[in-house]
């Protein structure tokens, strides 16, 4: 499920990359500014979800680098967006990895990291509240779930996972029929919801 969930999760940051086309950048004028045409370069030359599936350190590199660049505080609005963007994704792309390894505070760290406070995304926060349980943080990641839900009620994925930890750790068996029936409702094909749903 959690090898799943990550390659779903690049497959969707594929789409949103590959239509992302590096901003037009003004020639640099000063070395500051070279440093950070340089460091907008090598984030956005590093973030593919094909190159981060094949390196931990090139993750890591396209964070720093993007990381790097908007702090230069020399960049268009347009290429702070786009560095913003790339940066997200590749710490998106490094957490679900993670989480799929099983290093779920390391992973966790980096979906914090990408989840935006003032508008939180439904999928990170669903993401994040995997890596809790992963931890065996129970209130937490039954807090991140109903965050999730709330960010997005037609989110099947959040109400599957909550669903999971009500039956397996908190015995609501009844809540978790209700997560399970939600996520039929939403996605009917769902055989994994069908299946804990008869367990529960």
């Amino acid at each position: 499920m959690r090898r799943s969930l990550a390659r779903l999760t690049l497959a969707l940051f594929g789409v949103v990359l590959a239509g992302a086309q590096p901003a037009q950048s003004t020639p640099p004028q000063t070395a500051p500014a070279d440093a950070a045409a340089a460091a907008l370069s090598e984030c956005l030359d590093n973030t593919s979800p094909a190159t981060i599936l094949e390196s931990r350190q090139l993750a890591e590199k396209a964070i720093r680098a993007c990381s790097a660049a908007l702090q230069s505080r020399s960049l268009t609005p347009a290429e702070v967006a786009q560095a913003r963007l790339y940066r997200g994704a590749a710490r998106t792309a490094l957490g679900d990895a993670l989480l799929a390894s099983g290093d779920y505070l390391e992973a966790l760290r980096h979906y914090d990291h990408a989840v935006d406070p003032m508008n939180p995304d439904a999928l990170q926060l669903y993401r994040a509240g995997a890596a809790l349980e992963g931890v065996g943080k129970t209130d937490a990641a039954l807090g991140k779930y109903d965050a999730a839900i709330k960010a997005d009620p037609k989110l099947a994925l959040a109400y599957y996972g909550r669903g999971i930890l009500l039956a397996t750790r908190e015995r609501a068996y009844n809540r978790a029929i209700a997560d399970f029936d939600r996520v039929l409702t939403l996605d009917p094909a769902n055989t994994h919801a069908l299946v804990h749903r008869g367990e529960a």
